[in-house]
């Protein structure tokens, strides 16, 4: 199970996969489930401001990388 949650540790999205999976390999499809909705109009909200993980995610990394966000390691 993987899980997304914003600063509060509210959960954001989240993702059953098989148990071998790597956490790299299904970061990249949990993150396209968020969804915030905004407060007043426009559309719901779909990139983090800022995302951590292990440092052992390069393909984490290189996606946040293409979508224009910032990555910290932890």
């Amino acid at each position: 199970m993987h899980l997304a949650c914003d600063g509060r540790e509210r959960p954001l999205a989240i993702l059953v996969r098989p148990g071998q999976r790597h956490d790299s390999i299904c970061a990249r499809p949990l993150l396209e489930r968020i969804r915030v909705p905004r407060m007043g109009l426009g559309r719901a909200r779909c990139r983090p401001d800022h995302v951590i993980a292990d440092k052992g995610s390069s393909l984490l990394r290189a996606f946040l990388v293409c979508r224009g966000r910032n990555a910290a390691s932890a």
